[in-house]
C-alpha cells in the first residue's frame, strides 16, 4: 500500500549531490526486535522485490514492508526504509521533499511523545510519516480502522 508511494518520494528528492541506489540494489531491511503484533494486529513481512525492481533509482538502500492484519484483512501497512549514505536526512528541506511526495493531502506536522510526525491521507487511508536517524517510517491505516492514533503511537515505539 505505502511502499511505492514512499519510494517515489525518495526518488524525486531534490538532493542533486546524492548518488541514488538502483531499485534492484535495494535490500530487505532487517528490523530487530519487531513485535509480533501491534494492538492485536499481526505483523507479517510482505515481499516487495518486484516493486523495487521497477524503481529506476531511490535514495534508500534497504526497505521492508509489513502488513498488519486482523484475521486475513489488512488493516494497515508499515514501511521501514533506510536512506543511503548520501542522503542528508537531517536537513529539513530533504525531509519535507520526501514527506510531500507521500499521500494526497498537504501533510500536517504534529508532536506525539518526543517524535515529529507528518500526517496526511491517501485513498481511504490515513498516513503517518516519521524519521529516526537514517530511517523513514510510513504507517498507512485503513480509513475504517477504529484506532489509528493509538496504532501510530505503538508504531512510534519501534526502534530500527
Amino acid at each position: 500500500m505505502a511502499a511505492a508511494v514512499a519510494l517515489a518520494g525518495c526518488a524525486r528528492s531534490d538532493a542533486s549531490s546524492v548518488k541514488p541506489t538502483p531499485g534492484q540494489a535495494v535490500k530487505a531491511l532487517e528490523v530487530p526486535n519487531l513485535p509480533a503484533d501491534l494492538l492485536g494486529l499481526k505483523l507479517a513481512p510482505e515481499d516487495v522485490t518486484e516493486d523495487l525492481a521497477k524503481v529506476p533509482a531511490a535514495f534508500i538502500d534497504s526497505l521492508s514492508l509489513y502488513s498488519l492484519r486482523r484475521d486475513d484483512l489488512v488493516m494497515a501497512t508499515l514501511q521501514v526504509s533506510r536512506f543511503n549514505d548520501g542522503a542528508d536526512v537531517t536537513a529539513e528541506k530533504f525531509r519535507q521533499t520526501v514527506v510531500n511526495q507521500i499521500g494526497s493531502t498537504a501533510p500536517r506536522t504534529v508532536r506525539l511523545g518526543g517524535e515529529t510526525v507528518y500526517l496526511t491521507t491517501g485513498t481511504k487511508q490515513s498516513i503517518g510519516v516519521w524519521f529516526k536517524d537514517r530511517y523513514l517510517f510510513v504507517l498507512a491505516t485503513r480509513a475504517d480502522y477504529d484506532e489509528p492514533r493509538t496504532l501510530l503511537r505503538k508504531a512510534l515505539e519501534i526502534k530500527p
